[in-house]
């Protein structure tokens, strides 16, 4: 009987072993395979990362540095300009309304001496007389002869206000003589542009129909403001040979009333704006990369580069909007891509 009982007890012990030992290795196998998976799943993650991390470098670094290419032909073919930067000036200056007007110390008023009776008229109006001429004759009404009216100054006959057989009085106006070998260019200078505009700054004349232009220095500026318009007087003498600049005749006056250097100034036409960046293209070999530029001063023609652009350097100076269009093109291509 005790046998009996030792070995059931003996079996009941090698099964219970066996019972253990398959839960311990199912537990270790369920570890190792939870262990495995969650393993495989950081690789793929930090790959996935890695890759990542690579495309946006690789992005950022075709962002940075975007280059064309194109051979001499092509860049000849589409009218490329290209410069050397270098330094420069820009000029501050304002445009300001005139007109031509007589010159009033070649202006003439010419009267009779002597009340009298017109005899003779000589010359009219838009004719050119010379100093000396006999323009009219008058019977003076005390002593009943005659005695000549004279040009004082050689000109041209701009008013009369004699009519053969009129009588005139001592001191009439006669005659209107005008040199227009020299004229006026009289400009109104705003309040705001009182403390820039003095007295021998140079001057771009330009006449309102836009036929003639030419340049001079401002010879005088009125100590009083005009109480209506609120603005001074300029004056520029202009030498009028030709007779171009008539009086009466609008004109457009650009006053340069200061000038700035700069280490690097290019023509405003170099300027383009991608991506909301002002940029300029920067010539290397054949190929053609935008540099983001900070501006400082301009005018009408030329911008002065703070950076992005150093001496030496060559860059586009015209035709640029070609470089652009390409690169518009390439980013519409890359959208449709993805």
């Amino acid at each position: 009987m005790n046998k009996i009982k030792l070995k059931c007890l003996i079996v009941l012990s090698i099964v219970g072993i066996f019972a253990v030992s398959n839960i311990y290795a199912e537990s270790e196998e369920h570890r190792y395979k939870d262990k495995s998976k969650q393993s495989a799943h950081n690789d793929f993650e930090s790959h996935g990362d890695h890759e990542d991390h690579e495309d946006h470098e690789d992005h950022e670094d075709h962002e940075d540095h975007i280059k064309l290419y194109l051979d001499a032909n092509t860049q000849k073919e589409f009218g490329l300009k290209i410069k050397t930067a270098q330094g420069g000036e820009i000029e501050k200056s304002g445009l300001f309304p005139g007109e031509i007007n007589i010159h009033l110390d070649y202006l003439a008023h010419i009267t009779p001496r002597f009340p009298g009776v017109v005899k003779k008229i000589n010359y009219h109006i838009g004719e050119d007389v010379q100093k000396g001429d006999v323009l009219a004759i008058i019977e003076s009404n005390d002593s009943l002869t005659p005695f000549k009216i004279t040009s004082p100054i050689s000109g041209t006959i701009i008013e009369k206000h004699l009519t053969l057989g009129e009588s005139v009085a001592e001191n009439s106006h006669a005659f209107k003589v005008a040199n227009l070998n020299t004229v006026w260019a009289t400009f109104s200078i705003y309040q705001d542009k009182f403390d820039e505009i003095s007295i021998g700054q140079k001057a771009i004349i330009h006449s309102s129909n836009g036929k003639h232009t030419t340049h001079g220095i401002i010879s005088y500026i009125s100590p009083t403001i005009d109480p209506h318009t609120r603005t001074q007087m300029g004056r520029i003498v202009l030498s009028n040979s030709e007779h171009h600049w008539k009086p009466g005749i609008f004109l457009d006056v650009t006053v340069v009333y200061s000038r700035i250097q700069g280490k690097v100034v290019v023509p405003n036409s170099a300027i383009h704006r991608i991506d909301q960046k002002k940029v300029i293209f920067v010539k290397e070999g054949d190929d053609f990369e935008p540099h983001e530029v900070h501006l400082g001063e301009s005018d009408k023609e030329f911008v002065i580069v703070l950076s992005g652009l150093t001496p030496g350097m060559e860059y586009v100076s015209n035709g640029g909007f070609i470089l652009k269009a390409e690169l518009e093109k390439d980013d519409m291509d890359d959208g449709h891509a993805h």
